[in-house]
């Protein structure tokens, strides 16, 4: 294997310690040494002027199709991402068994991409070994509970009774796997909605402790929200499980500066990862009434299709809103179809704004993106608090997660290429009140150390995933829209390279191969 040494750069070793210079020797797949001088034959890259860091570890990941496929992975790559931690929400390739896939067919549509459906595993090994296959990034997993759930046969509507809770604490042990970090559910999201507290005991307290890490879109982020933490953090107690809270994000009307007093409420020992937008973006479905998503995959298309039904659905749109995953109602909702010729209630504009356009009320538009869409489309809410955004993560126990959704050649949402990038750019600003170094923890050892990965680290034997960033080219990027960011000079993955003189290279050798 090719000995690649990276000489004068500025390292941010991932460990939180200040920044030096220093040159990084990459050997044999691993770093073989960081020191203010080495001298060694092999391929050389010059740094000087450049920052060297870990490579970004994402926490939130959607890469779950991606990583398997490579579609997106160069825009990843850009964005400095060399691990994916993904089957987050409740949601994954595996395992998919039996009625598994109808019941999570449409949000896994939405969230990994059209093919998904054509690409998941029985079993967690199955899909690990695949994506080690692949090669085009690390990938980590948790248990997706909605796929847990739907696998052992527990019906939408209702809580899993005691035999069913059985099954799913055997079939998480059964899971388990290398790469396996814990388990994940999405609280507000067809089938997992449905899911009291004794169901995710169960599986969490199938795992070992090490491994007993509960990551968690929480039921309710409106007027639900102080409530919906408390639940959660009372199931982790109840399973004495590690608790980490997805996305965290305090938005919504009348919010504004209020995430400390949300964030005091935690204990100790809760971990939490956000991306740096006020923009959140979901699956159209979580935005439609519960009896909706109660029902099948044949039965929703019926009842998009027209009839009294559809006629229901309009009512209950237009009376409830859009559901407990947003803060805001449809005034602040943006419908954006994977197909972008799809335009009707879209265009970027919120739904409320549509549907006055149109004549028409907010129901009414959203059933008709639906039927159009066959539900495969985004929800962007505008609903967050810059403060806010900030005061999460300057949080000591914040790590960074995308939750990017990829969309092909269409991202609906900025995050999945400028998160890490963003908040970098904002420390080094001082938009953020926390410094370089940390940040890059944040990105790196931090979340290494919060999800039980290996590396992380800018030191001996750690795996070499390492970045060579180009602090005159980073910037903040955009707040919408697709755009592809250029500060990633050169990327390595176990040592091979990914991105040389800022020109992807494609994927190394397979991980299988090179670890």
């Amino acid at each position: 294997m090719t000995t690649v040494l990276i000489k004068g750069g500025t390292v941010f070793d991932g460990t939180g310690r200040p920044g030096r210079r220093a040159d990084v020797l990459l050997r044999d797949g691993v770093v073989a040494d960081v020191a203010d001088r080495v001298d060694e034959p092999g391929h050389v890259v010059d740094a000087a002027g450049a920052w060297v860091t870990p490579g970004f570890i994402d926490a939130h990941s959607h890469a779950d199709l991606a990583a398997l496929t490579g579609d997106g992975m160069a825009l990843r790559a850009r964005a400095g991402i060399t691990t994916e931690v993904v089957g987050q929400d409740g949601f994954g390739l595996f395992p998919v068994v039996g009625p598994t896939l109808d019941a999570v067919a449409e949000s896994l549509t939405t969230l990994a991409g059209p093919a998904a459906v054509t690409h998941t595993h029985a079993t967690a090994a199955g899909y690990l070994a695949a994506t080690r296959r692949a090669g085009f990034a690390r990938v980590a997993a948790l248990l997706p509970h909605s796929c847990l759930r739907a696998a052992v046969g527990v019906e939408p509507g209702r809580p899993a009774d005691e035999a069913e809770r059985a099954r799913l604490a055997a079939l998480a042990r059964a899971e388990l796997t290398d790469g396996v970090v814990g388990l994940s559910t999405g609280l507000s999201y067809p089938p997992a909605r449905w899911a009291d507290g004794d169901e995710l005991v169960a599986p969490l307290s199938a795992l070992p402790r090490d491994r007993r890490r509960f990551a968690v879109h929480l039921r309710d982020y409106g007027a639900g929200f102080a409530d919906a933490v408390d639940e959660v953090v009372a199931i982790a107690r109840a399973a004495d499980a590690s608790l980490h809270l997805s996305h965290f994000h305090v938005s919504g009307p009348g919010r504004a500066g209020s995430a400390a007093t949300h964030l005091r409420r935690l204990d100790d020992g809760v971990t939490l990862d956000s991306y740096p937008y006020e923009t959140g973006c979901t699956t159209l479905l979580s935005a439609l009434p519960e009896w909706f998503q109660a029902a099948d995959h044949v039965a929703r298309r019926r009842i998009l299709a027209g009839g009294t039904a559809r006629r229901r659905l309009v009512a209950d749109l237009d009376a409830l809103g859009p559901g407990a995953t947003f803060a805001v109602g449809w005034d602040g909702i943006v419908l954006v179809p994977r197909r972008p010729e799809v335009s009707r209630g879209s265009g970027g504009v919120p739904v409320a704004e549509a549907a006055r356009a149109l004549a028409t009320t907010p129901g009414e538009v959203v059933a008709a993106v639906a039927a159009e869409t066959g539900l495969d489309c985004f929800a962007l809410a505008r609903q967050g608090h810059r403060d806010n955004v900030l005061r999460v993560a300057a949080h000591p126990r914040h790590v960074v997660g995308s939750d990017g959704l990829l969309a092909g050649d269409h991202p609906p949402h900025p995050r999945a290429a400028w998160s890490f990038l963003r908040f970098l750019a904002w420390a080094r600003d001082g938009v953020i009140p926390v410094g370089v170094p940390a940040m890059v923890a944040k990105m790196t050892g931090r979340t290494a150390a919060v999800l039980g990965l290996p590396g992380g680290t800018l030191t001996r034997g750690a795996p070499a995933d390492v970045l060579v960033l180009d602090p005159a080219r980073l910037s903040a990027g955009p707040e919408a829209g697709p755009s592809t960011p250029d500060a990633v000079a050169h990327s390595f993955l176990a040592g091979a390279p990914v991105i040389h003189d800022g020109r992807r290279l494609g994927r190394p050798a397979p991980l299988e191969m090179i670890t």
